[in-house]
């Protein structure tokens, strides 16, 4: 999942953090959070690092681990949000 946020954490341009979840042959999930570049205002959320890179076993990632100890979400539990779209205007018929 990657996020691109504004500075009010609402979706905007500005490059997020990039989220992985994958599930191995064993069933176990494996996670993954990459932040190449963390804005200052937002360095305490990665313990004052300009980037961020944790996978696997990474105590940083114990919060996500425990919501997603059985993989991914259920689909109903799932974020619904998607991208507005601009209406299509159609040309005068001729």
């Amino acid at each position: 999942m990657s996020t691109l946020e504004d500075r009010w954490g609402r979706p905007g341009f500005e490059q997020g953090p990039l989220y992985a979840l994958e599930t191995g042959a064993d069933g176990k999930p494996r996670l993954t959070f990459y932040w190449p570049q963390v804005p200052e205002a937002r360095r305490t959320e990665t313990q004052g690092a300009a980037s961020a890179y944790w996978r696997g076993d990474d105590a940083r990632l114990a919060s996500c681990a425990s919501c997603h100890a059985e993989g991914a979400a259920p689909r109903k539990d799932r974020s619904v949000w998607g991208v507005p779209r601009k209406p299509r205007t159609e040309a005068p018929a001729s």
